[in-house]
């Protein structure tokens, strides 16, 4: 399944590659775990699949990125045979990492969390995605730089809605950690 997704990422990318696809299927395998341990229904396949296609074509299109990575899903997923059911799911799960995306069922609320898990990890290494975010926009928008608070304001409106996964979600602290990170980044960076 992973080589029917990755041909649709380009290697260059240096943030939104094959690999980001892969750390955010890993980190989704993760929170279905934590999901199936308290007995939240999950599709797995569903949000499996959705992780994987999340961001294909990413580098093809400027806008409307989340609707092309799911009309791309629906090609692949046709032609290895999946349900329309399935594949329906699959894009409505995608669309859950486009900002103000819908957050009502577990599937997307686990893809969006697993999207930001790399801005919710140690700071070194959101400090390491956030060059990888600049190095990506001067490639694709032929810009040289995306200010700081702009890229933070995107970022705090993507994690603006709570994602309650568990009874424990207070514990996971998925925005406590994405903000103390930005708090500090700030701080380090005031341009």
């Amino acid at each position: 399944m992973d080589s029917a997704a990755k041909k649709f990422y380009n290697p260059r990318l240096p943030y939104h590659n094959f690999n980001h696809a892969l750390k955010v299927k890993d980190y989704v395998l993760k929170l279905v775990r934590r999901c199936k341990k308290y007995k939240i229904p999950v599709n797995r396949e569903v949000v499996k699949l959705a992780a994987l296609f999340h961001d294909a074509g990413y580098d093809q299109v400027k806008t409307k990125k989340e609707e092309f990575a799911c009309k791309i899903a629906e090609r692949e997923l046709k032609k290895l045979g999946y349900q329309p059911k399935i594949i329906a799911e699959v894009q409505k799960t995608i669309m859950a990492t486009k900002l103000g995306g819908p957050l009502k069922t577990t599937e997307q609320k686990i893809l969006r969390a697993a999207d930001l898990s790399g801005f919710m990890a140690s700071y070194p290494k959101f400090v390491k995605n956030n060059k990888k975010i600049q190095q990506e926009y001067k490639l694709l928008y032929k810009k040289d730089y995306f200010p700081n608070k702009k890229w933070v304001k995107l970022l705090e409106a993507y994690l603006k809605p709570k994602i309650k996964l568990t009874p424990k979600y207070k514990t996971d602290n998925f925005h406590a950690k994405a903000r103390k990170n930005i708090k500090k980044f700030l701080l380090k960076n005031k341009k």
